[in-house]
């Protein structure tokens, strides 16, 4: 199986089990706060308030490369360095790996796949 299937698997836990544990007094669910690691092997636990989690999926628009971008995500991200995305193609024949190749702006970012490819794909970002 593909590792970013896993990544979104996990992700995808992690925000609807916060979600269902974490109910703001305005009754809509709310990821109180996480932790983030870093950009190392050792783990810093630095504790983050304000946690955006976004997750959808968009079908690749063929091409050399496919390519879809997510637009109007609102309310936006603080920066393209403030949140980060995984994709998981979800064709049956996937030949090349998707990636997110380009954060566009803190309410936009591309998903890049293969060559002629309109497969759907899923993402899931977090940030704040």
């Amino acid at each position: 199986m593909n590792k970013n299937f896993f990544s979104v698997v996990f992700l995808l836990v992690l925000v609807f089990g916060l979600s269902a544990m974490m109910q703001v007094n305005t009754g809509g669910p709310a990821v109180g706060y996480a932790t983030s690691c870093g950009s190392t092997s050792t783990c810093a636990a630095t504790v983050q308030n304000n946690i955006k989690i976004i997750h959808g999926s968009a079908a690749l628009v063929s091409g050399t490369p496919s390519t879809v971008t997510i637009s109007g995500i609102s309310p936006a991200f603080t920066s393209t360095t403030s949140y980060h995305c995984t994709a998981t193609e979800q064709g049956s024949a996937i030949t090349t790996p998707v990636t997110i190749s380009s954060y566009v702006s803190g309410s936009s970012f591309t998903i890049t796949g293969g060559a002629t490819d309109s497969d759907v794909v899923s993402y899931i970002c977090a940030g704040t």
